[in-house]
């Protein structure tokens, strides 16, 4: 792989793997770097990072994000000139150049909606510019998980990673999801629930992991009969 690169010099290529929601409900994700011949270095594991709560987006940005750190402290390699990070992640490949405009925006898209695990994509973007800094080309590729003895390797890590869990946190989650609103112009946000008592109107109710009913609603005004858009709400 390293061979086929695009700027025709020798580069590392960092694959990461995330998994959430592991036997117990504990989340994980993992990397590991995959030198060029020429260096003559075995594979390595860079990131091991495993925590009791967090959601699979999340777990999807934190390893690219540490495998940037990871670059970032170990470069300079002789004739590397280009770090290759390869995800199975959609979420991060599809994102990365609308994560740019959301910053801008305060962490919203086109239509006004809230961008969540925004802390995760400004270190991203940030970890990013810091390599680009040092005259190291980043580019982040999509490959379809556990279809080579290097993915499956790598999905086993996070697994277990996932299942010690406990001994990392992630300080940015918040629980709880965002769906489009069902009001027209409505933009939906998440519901800061703290025992207040409310009128609300659901219109979706979905099953998720063990027994979980995730319920799409909107606060209701009996008084002006106006209805508010809100996010996902897991029970």
């Amino acid at each position: 792989m390293s061979q086929k690169c695009l700027t025709r010099v020798p580069s590392t290529s960092t694959r990461t793997v995330p998994i959430t929601r592991i036997r117990g409900g504990y989340s994980g994700c993992a990397a590991i770097v995959h030198f060029p011949e020429h260096l003559d270095r075995p594979d390595e594991q860079i990131v091991d990072f495993g925590c009791g709560e967090s959601s699979i987006n999340r777990m999807e940005l934190l390893p690219c994000i540490e495998a940037l750190r990871w670059v970032f402290n170990h470069a300079p390699w002789d004739d590397v000139r280009r770090v290759i990070i390869i995800t199975d992640s959609q979420y991060v490949t599809d994102n990365l150049r609308r994560a740019p405009y959301w910053k801008k925006q305060v962490w919203k898209n086109l239509s006004g909606e809230t961008k969540f695990n925004e802390d995760l994509w400004d270190r991203l973007l940030k970890g990013i510019a810091k390599i680009a800094k040092v005259g190291i080309r980043v580019d982040f590729v999509w490959e379809q998980g556990k279809k080579t003895l290097m993915t499956k390797q790598i999905h086993r890590a996070a697994q277990t990673a996932a299942k010690r869990g406990g001994i990392d946190e992630d300080t940015g989650y918040r629980p709880g999801a965002v769906s489009r609103s069902m009001v027209n112009g409505g933009v939906a946000e998440r519901f800061p629930a703290a025992g207040q008592v409310l009128v609300v109107r659901p219109y979706v109710k979905k099953i998720m992991y063990k027994g979980e009913n995730r319920i799409s609603f909107n606060v209701f005004d009996e008084q002006t009969n106006a209805k508010f858009p809100h996010s996902d709400h897991a029970r």
